[in-house]
């Protein structure tokens, strides 16, 4: 319930009474278009990754289950999805605090604009909780964790060259921000870690976060 309110306020302000009984500039300002533009990739992103996972899952994934999903946008990512979503949240704020990016051409003013501005904090909760609660630290460490230890074990006979394709696979593909695997492949450890979003504590290393023994 607090998420939905959260990532609502964005619009829930835009349309209360504080704001409409002003003037507000016609729609089509800097704000809007640049709002409708990356709502509209944000949105196809998101839809396009999601179909193409399913796809994956449903067909390669059900024969194979160490394949891994890495076509069409998963090539550039290896969470198209979640970034589509913050895309498309921060697109709904910046349409929305349009009213308060214009004082010249608004009567929307004091602490309306400024609930307009604070409204932020809706896309930052959903970036927040992709990145650091139900997204990326549920899949990207265990993920990792689970194959690498299944690998080991020896499960389908394919004595740890599942991992070994799992991790070419990481060091290929962009943890969120899309990018061609050429890229990301040549982009300095220090780099990933950083500004690329692949940090520390998404990043699986074996010898400290496995359970099994290491291979000989």
């Amino acid at each position: 319930m607090i998420w939905v309110w959260t990532v609502s306020l964005p619009v829930t302000i835009l349309n209360s009474p504080a704001i409409t009984g002003h003037p507000s500039p016609a729609f089509g300002t800097g704000a809007d278009i640049a709002g409708i533009i990356l709502f509209a990739l944000g949105f196809s992103l998101e839809a396009v990754a999601d179909a193409q996972k399913y796809r994956f899952r449903s067909t390669v994934q059900a024969a194979d289950k160490s394949a891994v999903c890495d076509k069409g946008v998963w090539a550039f990512s290896r969470h198209p999805n979640y970034f589509g979503e913050i895309v498309t949240q921060f697109a709904i704020y910046l349409t929305a605090v349009s009213p308060a990016a214009y004082p010249g051409r608004s009567g929307v003013h004091g602490g309306a604009r400024a609930a307009l501005y604070a409204s932020v904090v809706g896309p930052c909760l959903l970036t927040g909780l992709l990145l650091f609660v139900s997204g990326l630290t549920l899949q990207e460490r265990p993920g990792a964790k689970k194959r690498y230890e299944r690998s080991v074990d020896g499960e389908n006979g394919d004595e740890g060259r599942e991992w070994e394709a799992y991790e070419r696979y990481l060091n290929s593909v962009s943890i969120l921000i899309p990018m061609p695997k050429s890229v990301w492949r040549t982009l300095p450890v220090w780099v990933k870690r950083t500004v690329g979003c692949e940090w520390p504590m998404y990043v699986f290393v074996p010898e400290r976060d496995s359970d099994v023994a290491q291979p000989a």
